[in-house]
């Protein structure tokens, strides 16, 4: 599970060092939008801390007492310091790296126009983005982080507009229609212009077989159609709610299908 939460962080990040770097190539720069995007990835940064934090101070309580003391009189006994001083050093400086000082240095500047021009300023920002991209590297090549969930943190910060329920509802969405079109194939049915009639003679040749789909149908509520023009020709991102009916009934569907081939 940290491991997902690091991912999300690290994806979020490139998202955001993105925007610094479009931002820096603009005649004029809005500095509130910048201080904005410095601060989600100062956010970023820290919640990754806290996350190695975290992993640390579980493995050290699952190890058992016993052994515990034994480490401790070792690296005591080598090092003339404690575990946990050693563990907090690896930690802080984890974190010095983590945190450039190019960041302070950039929100300064963004907060004091009357002393630094934008010239300035998008100097400041190229050497921030930089820095810090070189650290994401390591970072991102030690940990192998490029993978999906990565993907769609960046995604999602780099567009706002497109939140993670509207992802979530979108590949629900696309595999519905999807599974109905494959569906319609391996009977030899022509396919119609919109989804919905589609749908509709899908459950027509459900019934013909003898399949229970009343509960299928009933399962469906008017609303998630409109839901559902929203989502896919809209971009609206659906509310927690909304998104429970798309999940709850498009799992049904698919399941439904995929037992009519058993």
């Amino acid at each position: 599970m940290m491991r997902e939460h690091i991912l999300a962080e690290f994806g979020k990040i490139r998202g955001n060092l993105r925007k610094l770097w479009n931002i820096a190539k603009m005649e004029e720069i809005d500095r509130n939008e910048c201080l904005n995007v410095t601060h989600e990835i100062d956010k970023s940064l820290r919640n990754i801390i806290n996350l190695f934090r975290y992993s640390v101070a579980k493995r050290l309580s699952e190890i058992e007492s016993e052994r515990l003391m034994l480490m401790e009189i070792t690296v005591e006994a080598l090092g003339g310091t404690s575990l946990t001083n050693i563990l907090d050093e690896g930690l802080s400086t984890i974190e010095r790296s983590l945190l450039p000082s190019t960041l302070s240095t950039l929100v300064y500047e963004l907060e004091n126009p009357q002393y630094y021009d934008n010239k300035k300023v998008k100097n400041s920002i190229v050497t921030f983005v930089k820095d810090l991209e070189s650290k994401m590297i390591i970072l991102e090549t030690e940990l192998n982080v490029k993978n999906e969930l990565f993907l769609l943190s960046e995604f999602t910060s780099l567009f706002p507009a497109f939140t993670p329920n509207w992802i979530v509802a979108t590949t629900y969405l696309t595999a519905m229609e999807i599974v109905v079109k494959m569906e319609l194939k391996k009977r030899g049915k022509e396919l119609k212009s919109t989804f919905k009639e589609n749908f509709q003679i899908l459950l027509s040749c459900l019934k013909e077989e003898d399949f229970e789909i009343t509960q299928l149908e009933k399962a469906l509520p008017s609303i998630f159609w409109d839901i559902r023009h929203k989502v896919i020709h809209e971009g609206y991102s659906p509310k927690d709610e909304e998104l429970k009916i798309i999940r709850e009934y498009i799992i049904k569907l698919i399941e439904r299908c995929s037992r009519c081939h058993t």
